[in-house]
């Protein structure tokens, strides 16, 4: 058995390959209303990052996707529809700035939360200017991201406590 597209949005088609044969299905509605339901998509160029987010976060999220470039992010956010997008700034193809600028344009129900290493107000306020409610300094990973996606989920502002806009 092969599965030809990854877990998308509610009511997103995809296939199932039985031997040779195609067979439609529709991906399950899931209930967006239980915090321990939603659904997180990572960005990050570095890659012992996403699988160590992923890692930690499973237990308390669902980690619908990752991406190693913020190209790619646009182009999956798109389509697999997350509750909470957590993105850094640099990375290849197109920063996280610009791919938040673009998926805000283009998808506005996902909520932008970046994490990153720059602690600088410019890029701070560069980030919430595209309308992300969330910046998170790497250094305050372990202490802030978890509080910090409940509370963009929710459509609250969150900055770690650390940094001042």
């Amino acid at each position: 058995m092969h599965l030809s597209q990854t877990t998308g949005a509610n009511g997103q088609m995809g296939s199932i390959f039985l031997g040779e044969e195609r067979c439609p299905v529709e991906f399950v509605t899931r209930s967006r209303t239980n915090v321990s339901t939603i659904r997180v998509f990572l960005a990050d160029d570095n890659g012992d990052m996403l699988t160590d987010l992923r890692d930690e976060l499973a237990d308390q999220f669902d980690i619908v996707g990752v991406a190693d470039s913020g190209l790619e992010a646009v182009k999956s956010v798109r389509e697999l529809d997350p509750d909470v997008l957590v993105m850094d700034i640099t990375m290849p193809l197109l920063n996280g700035i610009e791919a938040a600028v673009q998926l805000r344009a283009v998808h506005p129900r996902t909520k932008i939360l970046f994490l990153t290493i720059h602690e600088e107000p410019e890029y701070i306020s560069a980030a919430f200017r595209t309308g992300a409610l969330g910046y998170v300094t790497k250094r305050r990973l372990a202490s802030d991201l978890v509080a910090a996606i409940r509370a963009v989920f929710e459509g609250r502002e969150f900055l770690s406590p650390s940094l001042k806009r």
